[in-house]
């Protein structure tokens, strides 16, 4: 008797290992789904072009949040409540995208507080602030850069933004010669990605 009640306790042991196997697969596949989806729209036409827009104009001296600015600012709140709901780990975010979530908080900071005072709403992007502030508190964890960005760092990132995104975007229009020229296998990503360091090297 003892052998039968052994053999069900060890069937019922494995059933549970695999059950909290599959579980775990289902949710890494949930959350390299989720990472895929937020990479696409961030590398889209509309938002390529907003961060260009956005970029450019902070340095030319225009720090005010327009509708270009509002559209970046929504997608990173989006972000944030994202991880909210617990909807992708906090750690993987900031692996995937805190160097954007931070850069451009400090770009926008002074125009969110202004945005708020203008529309008596201290709710008015929330989510991002709060986003920010778990992103800076894992690079304290983490050992990595957490002190506020100074002017010329920011410069230099909104630089960055500029290249990075005007490229991209002119690599996109030409999209199907990149394709018709490049080896079988090779992928449009690889071919932004070699466009975008040729443009840094040549400056």
């Amino acid at each position: 008797e003892w052998f039968w009640a052994m053999l069900q306790f060890a069937v019922v042991t494995v059933t549970l290992v695999v059950i909290y196997v599959q579980i775990r697969l289902q949710s890494a596949s949930h959350v390299v789904h989720a990472l895929n989806a937020i990479h696409a729209r961030w590398n889209e036409d509309a938002m390529l072009r907003a961060r260009h827009a956005h970029c450019s104009a902070w340095l030319s001296g225009d720090r005010e949040i327009d509708p270009v600015a509002d559209y970046l600012c929504e997608f990173i709140e989006e972000l944030g409540s994202y991880l909210k709901i617990g909807a992708i780990p906090a750690e993987i975010l900031w692996d995937a995208h805190s160097w954007y979530i931070e850069n451009y908080y400090f770009l926008l900071h002074d125009s969110l507080v202004a945005r708020r005072e203008s529309f008596n709403d201290r709710t008015l992007y929330q989510d991002f602030e709060r986003l920010f502030e778990v992103m800076r508190a894992i690079n304290v964890r983490r050992g990595a850069p957490s002190d506020a960005k100074s002017e010329e760092e920011q410069r230099q990132f909104a630089e960055g933004e500029v290249r990075v995104t005007q490229a991209f975007l002119r690599l996109k229009e030409q999209e199907p010669s990149i394709r018709y020229r490049t080896r079988p296998g090779s992928t449009l990503r690889a071919a932004l990605v070699r466009e975008a360091r040729t443009r840094q090297s040549s400056r």
